[in-house]
């Protein structure tokens, strides 16, 4: 047994499994040869799964490609990802410039540190998009907001996934 702490998910999301864990556990196999979550959203079970290498092997997707791309980033760059992420802070107007970059002209560290930041300091957590494919979750107002957790988004890293 390791002394760290257990792997998390390091985005809030809705319809998140978080509550339902222990039951999913529970029912899910000791050993996995390849596991495959095809709506990875916050990822709490695929978390879970790792922390307890239950598998040998993961296999993440989800439809929303920015999504995807985080959790690339968070697993080859994590380093990159959290110096971006250093810098910022939970304010209205920093949160709208940020909101209002535009995703196609960042470099992937760049993107995955946005939509981690929206996710943190936005309302809820949500991700939403209009019809042209924009951003458009207002600002959350939250009293305390943990932006970047550097060890979480480490440990993310560890966990095995393609």
């Amino acid at each position: 047994m390791s002394d760290s702490p257990p792997l998390r998910p390091f985005l809030k999301w809705a319809g998140g499994k978080r509550q339902l864990l222990p039951r999913i556990l529970e029912l899910a196999p000791s050993r996995i040869r390849t596991y495959c979550e095809p709506f990875i959203g916050g990822g709490a079970v695929f978390f879970a799964l790792a922390g307890e290498r239950r598998f040998a092997r993961a296999v993440l997707g989800d439809v929303n490609a920015e999504l995807i791309g985080c959790y690339t980033a968070v697993r080859d760059r994590p380093t990159e990802v959290i110096h971006l992420l250093g810098g910022w802070q939970n304010r209205e107007d920093d949160y709208y410039r940020i909101r209002e970059q535009q995703p196609a002209q960042l470099s992937p560290t760049e993107r995955a540190a946005r939509l981690i930041y929206l996710n943190r300091c936005g309302y809820n957590g949500l991700y939403r998009v209009n019809s042209e494919g924009v951003f458009n979750v207002p600002f959350g107002r939250y009293a305390r907001v943990r932006i970047c957790d550097p060890e979480r988004l480490a440990r993310a890293r560890c966990a095995r996934s393609s």
